[in-house]
């Protein structure tokens, strides 16, 4: 008989399973913990830059260690890690460039890697900035103040640095809809609108003044009965960058659920670049969770993340990137 045959090889693990039992030997599997150094971002010369390691984790629970490098600095750079605390290292982004921090996360058998870009540019020609609440948010028909806290409506909330106006309008409606449809009020740097049925609507709040212009992106999906029940997409991304510059669009914030079935799908729905241009190469992060793109001309570049789990599917997170 071979050894490889199904008798012989169940047998085998048998007298294995009963000799450690008899011994009272424990079995324990280990298993290799998860680094995060941060998101990719945009800084400017003079900042400094805090790198965080706390949402690093072991899945057996074992206490972790850190180390942190700078392993690669612009041509000029002096920048010399800070590194006083447990998870914490910092630095500050003395002149233009772009800088990579290592990191590296260990229990008592493995030790996990991840690396961190950070891109420091002058200061921006635009003094405007702008954020908008909730970035990303799903809902059912019926529950629509889950998006913005005000009942029977969906909500934005803008926040503004440096802007004289903020005007909103809508990216993209489920087929068939405009915004006659949609009961729109605008106010207050605050848009909010009942959708009519179920759907992805996007929108972009427009911040601007004297000195400059900014935008956000936001997005709902509208669904009927099983919101809650569907994985959620997010999307992290520098808000400005310069051209040439590598930019990450990181996915790892997203929430999945218990599904083993499950599928991403990424876009560049908006901006100069051909839509090729957004590839899965990106170092430290795993290739299915994020997209990078060098964009190499000036404009604003828009990405969509949305995830399919268990055959149901989420809302799409955006994100938008103005190249200088």
């Amino acid at each position: 008989m071979e050894l490889g045959s199904p008798p012989m090889r169940w047998g085998l693990a048998l007298y294995v399973a009963l000799a450690l039992a008899g011994c009272g030997d424990e079995v324990r599997i280990a298993r290799p913990p998860t680094a995060f150094a941060g998101f990719d971002r945009v800084v400017q010369v003079g900042d400094e830059v805090v790198l965080d390691a706390s949402l690093s984790s072991d899945p057996d629970g074992d206490p972790l260690g850190f180390d942190w490098a700078l392993v690669s600095l612009p041509g000029a750079s002096e920048a010399r890690l800070d590194t006083g605390a447990t998870t914490l290292a910092r630095f500050v982004a003395d002149v233009p460039g772009v800088y990579v921090a290592h990191l590296s996360a260990a229990d008592e058998d493995f030790v996990a890697q991840d690396l961190v870009s950070i891109t420091a540019t002058e200061v921006s020609t635009s003094s405007v900035s702008v954020g908008v609440e909730p970035a990303v948010c799903q809902t059912d028909l019926t529950d629509l103040g889950d998006c913005g806290g005000v009942p029977g409506r969906v909500t934005f909330t803008a926040t503004s640095i440096g802007a004289e106006s903020i005007t909103w309008r809508f990216l993209r409606l489920p087929a068939g809809l405009s915004d006659d449809d949609l009961d729109v009020s605008s106010q207050d740097g605050a848009l909010s609108f009942v959708p009519p049925r179920p759907g992805d609507y996007w929108v972009v709040a427009r911040a601007t003044s004297a000195t400059g212009a900014s935008i956000a992106v936001a997005s709902v999906g509208v669904f009927d009965g099983d919101a809650h029940d569907r994985p959620l997409a997010r999307l992290e991304a520098p808000r400005r960058a310069q051209r040439g510059n590598f930019v990450l669009f990181d996915g790892r914030a997203s929430t999945v659920g218990t599904s083993t079935s499950v599928q991403r799908t990424w876009s560049l729905v908006g901006g100069p670049a051909e839509p090729s241009a957004l590839d899965s190469f990106a170092t430290g992060c795993p290739p299915e969770q994020c997209r990078r793109l060098i964009p190499m001309a000036a404009g604003t570049y828009i990405v969509a993340h949305r995830i399919t789990a268990g055959g149901r599917a989420g809302v799409h997170a955006l994100a938008a990137v103005e190249v200088e």
